[in-house]
This record gives C-alpha cells, structure tokens and sequence, in this order.
C-alpha cells in the first residue's frame, strides 16, 4: 500500500508511526514536507526503504495512494485539497483541524467531491468515548444537556473544534451559534505566525443543548462535566485518571490513545465505511459558528474588519 504524507511535523511522523502497525509488510510513504528536514528523524523508525522525501507533488498522477494525510497548519487547507483532488489519484483524504482559517475557504471546501474526505476527530474512534455515548444514550437520551469543559490553556481557536464535534457525535445535533463575550485577548501561539485565544467560549446546539469550554491560564486538569437543566450532574469526564462516572455510580475506565497508537485504527475503521467518522461535508456545518465567531471577536478586538486570521 502507499501512502502519502503532506506535512511531516510532529503530527505527521506520529502519523507514519502508527500506520506501520498495520500488517501489510508492502507499505510506502512518500512524505512531502517544504519547510523542514526530516529524514534523521526517520532514521529513529529504521524505514529509510520503506519511505520517498519529495520535494513536489507533482509527477505523482502515475500512482495509486491508499491514503493521504494532510497534516500542514490549516493555511490553503482548501486550496490543497483542491490541487490534490486534480492532480493525484488516492482512495480515501485524512485532514487535520482547523480545516480552514476563513468562511470564504469553507466554501471553497463545499465544491469539492468530498465523499473520501475524513477530518482527524480522534474521540470519534475512541472505545472509551463511544462506551460513553451508549451508556449517555441510552439512559439520559431526555435529558436537555449542558456541557462545561475545563482545562488549562486548552487553546479555543486550535482545539475547541474537538469539543463541538464530541458533543455532535453524542447527540446528533448541530451548533448554530457561538458567544464570544467572555473571550480573553488573542496572543501568539507556540507556532510561529500564529494566534491562539483562551477563555470562555459558549456554543449553542439544537434542543437546548449548549456547551461551555473553559481554558483557563492557570493549571487546571482537563475534564468535562454534563448536567441536566435542572443542574443536576449527570455525568463527569476525568481525562488525568481515565474514568467517566456516571451520576448512578457507574465508572468506564479508559483513555485516549495518542496518535501514534490510533491512525492505523482510523484508517480501518474508514475502510469500514464507519458511520460515527467525520467526513468533510459535516465538519464543514460543525465548524462554520465557531469560525464566524472566532472572526468576529478577532475583529472587535483589533478594530478591523479581516475574512481570514491565522490559526492552526
């Protein structure tokens, strides 16, 4: 199987890591990268046969990929993918969050045949997560639910996408409005060129479910408590000691496996056809409250009117 690799960062790597605990003794990555130089630490895998730097795409119509994942920052996500969608052949797309960093690019992403496109939303294939949503489901699937998230410097314009598209696959719903009041002042991200902002972040969902993420400067373990309306606390998510108690006494136990550990579980769950995966189309509706307000507190708080900033 080949396997192409767009942006071999940290992300990317854990990503070939994880793709080499499948059985197939016949796997190639050709891994594309223009900014950095990562063949030494390919060498720690010792698959130097096994892997193609490139230095273009193009020339590559002639092959058949199995997979490409695009793991850049989210800057020409859309135009990326276009290029991709006419210049190479390849079965099924893994993309990485924030898909865009504009409205205007979330249109552009519409356009595109899109059917094979997959968005890395790792609690999606996680057994603890869905062991978590049967047993929500099938006791307090009345409940109209109110969601807090709390953690340390979660990072609401990289990360809070994670937390709206969990609450989606939970209870089907969509979000159809993000308040951006509570908001702290946007400041460069670790990665340079980049903006990140933390606070509180309050999106809504159909049927009176909304979900409040709290990022807070100081430490804070991350965790997500679920309430009825009445206040009432159904659930709590303890991401430090892997356990979801339930407010009848029930405990599951587990964790989230890191990338390195998962993207081979990805892939054949995609090859499954499995219908909790993200695929872009519904990415695109989960994602465009949240980049609307992300834009609209951008520009209130440096007085300017811009369609795009820089997160990733």
């Amino acid at each position: 199987m080949k396997f192409l690799i767009i942006g071999v960062g940290n992300i990317g790597f854990r990503h070939v890591e994880a793709l080499l605990n499948l059985s197939d003794n016949n796997l190639e990555f050709y891994l594309y990268d223009k900014n950095i130089s990562f063949k030494e630490r390919f060498k720690e895998l010792k698959i130097n046969n096994r892997f193609k730097e490139i230095n273009s795409l193009n020339g590559l119509s002639d092959l058949n990929f199995e997979l490409t994942i695009i793991s850049t920052t989210a800057t020409d996500r859309a135009k990326i993918l276009s290029n991709l969608n006419k210049f190479i052949k390849t079965k099924y797309i893994i993309i990485e969050k924030p898909i865009t960093q504009s409205v205007y690019e979330l249109q552009d992403l519409k356009k595109l045949k899109s059917d094979n496109i997959f968005v890395n939303f790792p609690r999606r294939y996680c057994n603890w997560h869905k062991k978590i949503k049967e047993k929500l489901n099938k006791d307090y699937i009345s409940k109209n639910l109110r969601i807090e998230v709390s953690g340390s410097k979660i990072g609401l314009a990289c990360n809070a996408c994670h937390f709206v598209d969990l609450i989606n696959f939970i209870t089907h719903k969509q979000p159809y409005k993000v308040i951006i009041d509570d908001l702290e002042d946007w400041h460069k991200s670790k990665r340079d060129g980049f903006f990140e902002v933390e606070g509180n972040l309050k999106v809504n969902f159909e049927a009176n479910i909304s979900l409040l993420i709290k990022s807070y400067n100081k430490k804070k373990n991350l965790e997500i408590n679920f309430y009825d309306l009445n206040d009432n606390q159904i659930l709590l998510i303890d991401y430090v000691n892997g356990i979801a108690k339930f407010c009848d006494g029930k405990i599951i136990e587990g964790r989230i496996k890191y990338q390195s550990e998962s993207t081979h579980l990805f892939f054949d769950l995609i090859k499954k056809n499995d219908q909790n995966l993200c695929k872009l189309d519904k990415a695109i509706t989960l994602y465009k409250p949240l980049i609307d307000g992300l834009i609209d507190h951008w520009n209130k708080k440096f007085k300017r009117n811009d369609k795009k900033i820089m997160i990733t």
